[in-house]
């Protein structure tokens, strides 16, 4: 799965938190070459062999020593910027700046192996072979690292899911069953009963924080969803995927995550007085577009848990009250 493909389907949050493991891991690989040459450069002028070399060599010696303490100290960093930065809310700026500390890191420690190349190689033989030495693997470390990455052509990615597309493996109209759910999944959500049930905000709130990019919605089920056309009723048009309430908490909020949830939860809560067929369940997709009120739409829904009557019953008696909130909440319908 490319890079693209996967973005498609992900949350900011959930594509911030890939891109950096897969940064941290990247780190992982070049900082032992870092420490191993970093630890021989520092052996060398206590060999007995380091007398013997001439101020030329001294100076591309000591180059390369501060080229690999720099490089260390750029490739570190970024690590040292996560652990710093923990829980902060800047994982996106984080990455941009650990993205080109990393660079950096990467061309001094290019240059530090070639400096080191050169030295042994003067040592070793004399004339211009030293020279020639270095310059093929400096143009080597440009090519390798640096050029050939940006010749990548970008792989074609899928067309995004569209209704009516036999590709996308969504049925077409007329065959009793709408275009918002995963193909793996239609089948998966002609039972309710069959989704597990949460019975607590604790429950929901460790559901959330292990996987970000839920969403809630009171409807009459996964089952109705995926054979009712959803439309809005002010209109009569059609809309492009299922209307819902996020689950993740925004960057400013600093209450208890279960608060929050109560929040999101409470906020369509009178459509199950309307309509007492109506059950709040926790899902996952990808945002299409904005409803009416801004809401998020979805598709490429997966059903994840029902809310129990205790959960429901908690969020109303933890959803933050003013005294500017009205009791009649008929402008959400």
């Amino acid at each position: 799965m490319n890079d693209e493909g996967a973005g498609d389907r992900e949350s900011s949050s959930e594509r911030a938190n890939r891109e950096l493991i897969e940064l941290l891991n990247e780190l992982r690989v070049a900082l032992p070459g870092v420490q191993v040459l970093f630890a021989f450069l520092l052996t060398v002028p206590f060999s007995q062999r380091f007398d013997q070399l001439d101020s030329s060599d001294r100076r591309v010696y000591f180059a390369a020593v501060l080229a690999t303490a720099a490089s260390t100290l750029f490739l570190i960093a970024p690590s040292a910027h996560h652990r710093l930065r923990f829980r902060s809310g800047v994982k996106e700026q984080l990455l941009h700046v650990a993205n080109v500390l990393t660079l950096v890191g990467l061309l001094l420690l290019a240059f530090a192996i070639t400096a080191v190349t050169y030295l042994i190689t003067d040592v070793l033989y004399a004339g211009t072979v030293p020279a020639l030495v270095a310059a093929a693997l400096a143009g080597a470390f440009a090519i390798v690292w640096f050029v050939l990455p940006l010749v990548y052509r970008r792989e074609r990615t899928p067309e995004p899911h569209r209704r009516g597309s036999s590709r996308t493996g969504h049925a077409r109209p007329g065959d009793g069953a709408t275009p918002y759910f995963r193909a793996v999944d239609t089948a998966g959500a002609s039972s309710d009963d069959a989704l597990p049930e949460l019975d607590s905000l604790a429950a929901l709130a460790r559901v959330v924080s292990r996987r970000p990019g839920m969403f809630v919605r009171w409807s009459k089920g996964p089952s109705s969803d995926s054979t009712e056309q959803s439309r809005d009723h002010a209109t009569g048009l059609d809309l492009p995927g299922l209307a819902v309430n996020p689950l993740d908490p925004p960057r400013w909020w600093r209450l208890p995550l279960e608060v929050w949830l109560a929040r999101q939860i409470r906020a369509y809560a009178h459509l199950s007085d309307d309509q007492p067929d109506h059950l709040a369940w926790v899902l996952t997709g990808t945002i299409a577009d904005r409803g009416p009120d801004n809401e998020p739409l979805v598709v490429d829904v997966e059903p994840v848990a029902r809310l129990a009557p205790p959960v429901l019953r908690e969020a109303e008696e933890q959803e933050p009250r003013s005294d500017r909130d009205q009791d009649d909440d008929s402008w959400r319908s």
